[in-house]
């Protein structure tokens, strides 16, 4: 292209030596390359080309850039603009059975032919416009066009004005100047969504123009009557990048889940409005500073200001919560896996088959693409989200629901790191029966502080899983204690083992445990008593009640969180509660609040254990268990420094270890 208005210019001088103003010699430009079916064939826009009934493209096989024009009269039309006439024109690959072209708008007895194939040369024109028509119907009648050489002359020896900005999307102030191109012309210009043409009765340019919307202008140049091609620039303003979420509307949430926005462009700030239906956010809502969290049902609109730019569109996100079902026992009765918030599941989905019984009366999960649970996956996983520090045993139910017999293989697995997994046991599932369901249940009380999975492996027959139960241990310390606290209910089993709810008297600063017993309710701290490293079996279950007087609070809420630490905190320690200062407790366990600091005081402290059997007698143990009163042996002397033994206090027998 430089070449050419190089060209132009030795022409154009060469014209004004001769005494010519208005007419050019002869020009011939060439194009090898096409982007669209529409555009200029140079740069001074005095010819232009428009195919109908056509695309651009690559045809593979024959080329990689070309104008394609079909059948049943699609068009391939140059034309002269600028008061230009073409004197010929040649097409590169004229790929077509038959393509007739027509001078000037002629009618059908002027269409002429050309065959098909190869290169088409049309000379001796003195035309403005030039059309290659296809016809018939097959699929070969078609027109590709991967070259272009047109010959003109004529147009103006005034050059078009120059933009200092070409066009595109620029900041609102931004500034374009116009320059002509010729010495001595005077620029006009029109401005607005889609401006005519300017004349010598349009604005005159007398200074840069302020951009402060989009707009298009167009400018000429005029000298001695004489007016320069139409130069066009079309502007937009930079609009700001439409805020994001990291978490997609329309997705159901846990209570306290933080979502965070963002935009690319750089230098813009976020502002937004939430609630059940919250206005469009502008420049005077609430500015985003960082992640909002959702703790209800609720959408977040949000948009994106950067000065001088357009605002983005509005976004929004739409957020419902999850209801938590925390625990190791799944029953699948709801149908969001979400709400399993203890575990992670992988190509598992939920499904209600009619054709098959559930094991039990529910909904049951299948191993199946999350987007079809129709469609079954040779592997599929269901995976405890944290270490689970002593498991017991790991019980499901599965069956098969096709008749499929290709090799197939359920699996229990455990890791400590969670990346590397170790076969705990196996199930063939190639040899079930089609809907029976068949218990899989394996011990895994050899292994300590591991990921738990459920695995399958095998062909892609649709595979059911219910009433996944994972028991868990706890293991009594040297002195015979432990406590516990679980997120769902419970039921516990151990040889020899009790369990004790706690009531803390601050007033006379002591602790009286009572023996309990069935099902413990979700949140409830427990006391676990026997011989020292006994083992607890942990059960889940349902239908608890609430323990009256139980001062023994757990450190796993309800809801599955940890509870936060209060001020004054007595946790066990051996056989004795003392005062804790960590940071956070430790989940699963029991500890003690106080209203005010106890530890100073500690040994007054009377910690006693009444057994459902024996009511009247009190264990008493530790360094904690100074009890108040006057001892006596049984035989009713009394006695200053008890040591280990039965005595009589306060009319109970203490037994003082």
């Amino acid at each position: 292209m430089k070449k050419l208005h190089l060209l132009k210019r030795m022409l154009l001088l060469f014209a004004l030596i001769v005494g010519s103003n208005s007419l050019w010699a002869q020009t011939t430009v060439s194009m090898t390359s096409f982007d669209d079916i529409s555009g200029y064939v140079d740069g001074d826009d005095n010819v232009s080309y428009i195919a109908e009934k056509g695309s651009a493209g690559t045809a593979p096989g024959v080329y990689d850039n070309e104008i394609r024009v079909y059948q049943n009269g699609g068009t391939f039309t140059i034309t002269a603009n600028n008061g230009c006439k073409i004197q010929s024109v040649t097409l590169g690959s004229s790929m077509a059975t038959t393509v007739k072209y027509s001078i000037d708008g002629g009618t059908d007895s002027d269409n002429k032919s050309i065959t098909a194939g190869g290169t088409t040369t049309v000379s001796g024109l003195n035309c403005s416009s030039l059309k290659f028509t296809c016809t018939g119907t097959s699929k070969s009648s078609r027109l590709y066009v991967n070259s272009l050489s047109v010959t003109y002359s004529g147009g103006s020896s005034v050059a078009k004005p120059t933009f200092s900005l070409e066009g595109g999307a620029v900041e609102k102030g931004t500034t374009v100047e116009l320059t002509p191109s010729t010495d001595g012309a005077t620029i006009y210009y029109i401005q607005g969504e889609n401006p005519g043409d300017p004349t010598s009765s349009s604005t005159q340019y007398t200074g840069a123009i302020t951009i402060n919307e989009a707009t298009t202008i167009k400018a000429v140049a005029i000298k001695n009557a004489e007016s320069s091609v139409v130069a066009t620039a079309e502007y937009t303003i930079k609009k700001v990048e439409d805020p994001t979420f990291t978490i997609d509307s329309g997705t159901a949430v846990i209570a306290g889940t933080p979502v965070e926005l963002t935009t690319t462009t750089e230098g813009a700030t976020i502002y937004y409005t939430m609630g059940d239906d919250p206005e469009d956010p502008t420049s005077s809502s609430t500015e985003y500073t960082g992640a909002i969290t959702i703790n209800e049902a609720t959408t977040i609109k949000a948009i994106a200001i950067k000065d001088n730019w357009d605002n983005s569109e509005v976004t929004s996100a739409t957020y419902t919560l999850i209801v938590p079902i925390p625990g190791l026992s799944i029953d699948f009765e709801a149908s969001d896996l979400a709400q399993y918030t203890d575990w992670e599941f992988d190509k598992i989905a939920i499904r209600s088959n009619k054709a098959i019984t559930p094991h039990g009366d529910n909904n049951y999960g299948i191993n199946a693409n999350s987007s079809s649970a129709s469609q079954g996956t040779e592997t599929a996983s269901i995976t405890t989200k944290t270490k689970i520090a002593h498991p017991g045993t790991f019980t499901c139910y599965v069956s098969k629901e096709s008749n499929n017999t290709t090799a197939s293989t359920w699996y229990v697995k455990v890791s400590e790191n969670g990346s590397d997994w170790d076969d705990a046991g196996t199930k063939d599932a190639k040899s079930m029966s089609k809907g029976v369901w068949q218990e899989f249940s394996v011990d895994l009380s050899s292994y300590s502080n591991v990921y738990v999975r459920l695995y399958y492996s095998g062909s892609s027959a649709i595979r059911a899983i219910d009433d996944i139960v994972l028991t868990e241990r706890v293991i009594l310390n040297a002195k015979g204690y432990a406590t516990y606290s679980s997120a769902n209910d419970f039921t516990f089993s151990g040889e020899g083992v009790k369990a004790y709810k706690m009531a803390l008297d601050e007033g006379e600063k002591s602790i009286l445990g009572t023996e309990v017993t069935g099902k413990i309710k979700a949140g409830e701290g427990i006391l676990f008593r026997g011989d020292a490293s006994a083992k607890v079996t942990i059960t889940p279950t349902t239908g608890a009640t609430a323990l009256d007087g139980n001062d023994l609070k757990g450190s796993t809420a309800s809801d599955g969180t940890t509870a936060d630490k209060p001020t004054y905190c007595y946790v066990l320690s051996g056989d004795t509660f003392v005062s804790y200062t960590g940071a956070a407790l430790v989940p699963n366990k029991a500890y003690f609040e106080a209203s005010t600091d106890l530890s100073a005081d500690a040994r007054a402290f009377t910690i006693t254990f009444e057994d459902s059997e024996t009511t009247s007698v009190a264990d008493v143990r530790g360094k904690m268990a100074d009890v108040r009163g006057e001892y006596f042996d049984l035989q009713g002397r009394k006695v200053a420094q008890p040591t280990k033994g039965l005595y009589i206090v306060n009319g109970k027998k203490v037994i003082v270890r």
